[in-house]
């Protein structure tokens, strides 16, 4: 069971580095200008699967989609060379907003669902507003989790696609 909304991959390359760059640029558009991601209001086609920058030395995309999920993955890392061709080191993770949002939400809402679970733990129940900060961070970890990992999935099996389009053979674990 994954505890928190990350996950790291590895993604084992028969191409080259330069070679696998190159075929992740043909598969991936630039970010769109942050002011239109707001006021869009018509789905967009995009001709690529994936949206991001790629770099031998910085790979940064997420998927291409135009359900809003804020949780959803953006895979971060980069392209290394390895001895039987490249090999992608990444991790999937949360938007930094996002990160930022949950650190705010727990720094606030956390020492109230202390007091709660010391109110449980001292009278051995739990009533009035003492369960609200503690359900407060079950649905916090709930959205997170059930925004990240099912995202996460369809990421890792997009990779696998891809890869397979491109005929290269590799592994995502």
């Amino acid at each position: 069971m994954q505890l928190l909304p990350f996950d790291r991959i590895t993604v084992q390359s028969s191409r080259s580095a330069d070679e696998l760059v190159g075929a992740l640029k043909r598969l991936t558009s630039p970010f769109p200008p942050q002011v239109w991601q707001f006021v869009r209001s018509q789905p967009r086609e995009s001709p690529t699967p994936l949206v991001g920058d790629v770099t031998k030395e910085r790979l940064y995309v997420r998927h291409d989609s135009n359900r809003r999920n804020s949780f959803a993955p953006y895979l971060t890392g980069r392209i290394v060379e390895a001895p039987a061709g490249a090999r992608i080191e990444a991790t999937l993770r949360p938007h930094s907003s996002v990160l930022g949002f949950v650190a705010v939400w727990i720094a606030i809402v956390g020492p109230l669902a202390f007091l709660g679970a010391n109110e449980l733990v001292q009278s051995g129940k739990l009533v009035g507003p003492g369960c609200i900060p503690i359900a407060m961070l079950v649905a916090l970890y709930a959205a997170c989790m059930l925004g990240f990992v099912p995202e996460a999935r369809r990421m890792k099996r997009l990779l696998q696609e891809v890869a397979g389009e491109l005929g290269v053979a590799c592994e995502v674990r």
